[in-house]
């Protein structure tokens, strides 16, 4: 999959671009404030619906310019699958917001993942093994969720029952009343969860030697894994074995949480479940987020990263499109060319930076664009 075309109208500082990438590695490069970051983030929002940067999308729509309904902010992307052509249009307002595919409305933006397929690296991602592990749930739920309408089913309804839930353990009433109607939903929980942890368990366990490869194909030394966390203390169960099915884990998840109900009530929301749960990176056997450097921590979300893009590739049978926000900062030479050697010809590759010579002309790409003031610059 790569994308032909991509057309931005009236967004934060792009007041009209008309851009036809290339299929293999394209840099868009100028001084800070120029306008870099928003095409990346124009072109990921073309393609999901939802800008990596801010939940506020009013942001995204121009400081000075009044809202025109006849002219509102436009973000079209034209793409070139495996199964043929798409068009992607995104119509953005302060309050509102219609995505079409081919012409066709799109009701849910979750339909609009199943017609694009991206992979964003921005340098907050470099945090993503130092920040909180809901930063790292989000990353692995878009991605499963994106890749498995069953995943993004279970997942959603298990947000659903644990909302209900925790207004339930909020309520005031009695506690045998409040254990008396959260007992529904505890098993919603158990059932929905169960599925959802061994997805997440299994994906990353079925990785661990091509994390390992692929970190050291990067530039990274030592033997990178992955480890997920669960919170539902020890079981007698192993995530990693094919043979265990979700109903038996489902009734294990289902003690603990009636096992933790009191503990819930006493907080008034449930503290236990997926919803809690974590994965790790360790490099030989010691935390990254402890001891790992902040190079280390680049790649090692790099590594994450393109994984997450064989992934996609492997089960759609399609490559994904790669966005690399500000990649040069942060890496030595070497590291940086071991990178872009390894990228070429693999996928379609949107690199930022703020000037060519930081990343060395040892790869040299295949279309450069230099912005200003939001704008190409001839």
């Amino acid at each position: 999959m790569h994308l032909t075309r991509i057309r931005i109208r009236h967004f934060r500082n792009i007041e009209s671009i008309d851009w036809d990438p290339a299929p293999g590695l394209n840099l868009i490069w100028g001084d800070n404030g120029q306008g870099k970051t928003n095409v990346l983030e124009a072109v990921h929002m073309a393609l999901t619906g939802r800008s990596f940067r801010t939940g506020r999308e009013g942001e995204c729509l121009p400081w000075n310019r009044e809202e025109d309904p006849a002219a509102p902010t436009l973000l079209e992307a034209d793409l070139k699958t495996a199964r043929g052509g798409r068009r992607l249009r995104l119509l953005l307002g302060r309050r509102w917001k219609q995505a079409f595919t081919d012409g066709q409305w799109v009701a849910r933006l979750a339909d609009l993942w199943t017609c694009g397929a991206l992979v964003t690296f921005t340098p907050q991602a470099v945090g993503l093994f130092k920040g909180p592990p809901a930063e790292r749930r989000r990353f692995l739920d878009m991605v499963l969720s994106r890749l498995s309408r069953p995943y993004l089913d279970r997942l959603q309804r298990y947000h659903q029952a644990l909302r209900r839930l925790n207004a339930i353990l909020k309520s005031g009433s009695s506690p045998a009343g409040v254990r008396r109607q959260a007992e529904a939903y505890y098993a919603q929980l158990a059932e929905a969860g169960a599925a959802v942890m061994l997805d997440r368990a299994r994906r990353l366990g079925h990785s661990g030697p091509a994390i390992a490869g692929r970190f050291n194909r990067v530039g990274g030394g030592g033997t990178l894994e992955l480890i997920y966390d669960h919170s539902l203390g020890e079981l007698p169960l192993d995530l990693a074995d094919p043979a265990l099915e979700p109903g038996a884990l489902a009734r294990e998840y289902l003690e603990r949480l009636h096992a933790q109900h009191e503990d819930n009530q006493r907080l008034g929301a449930c503290a236990l479940g997926v919803h809690r749960d974590d994965f790790s990176a360790r490099l030989d056997g010691h935390d990254l987020r402890r001891f790992g450097s902040q190079g280390q921590h680049r790649l090692a979300a790099l590594t994450l990263k393109l994984e997450a893009a064989d992934w996609i590739e492997h089960d759609i049978g399609d490559t994904p499109i790669l966005l690399l926000d500000d990649f040069g900062s942060e890496l030595d030479p070497d590291r940086r060319e071991a990178v872009l050697r390894g990228l070429r010809g693999a996928m379609q590759v949107i690199i930022t930076a703020t000037r060519p010579a930081d990343l060395g002309d040892a790869v040299p790409f295949d279309r450069s664009m230099l912005i200003s003031g939001g704008r190409f610059q001839k």
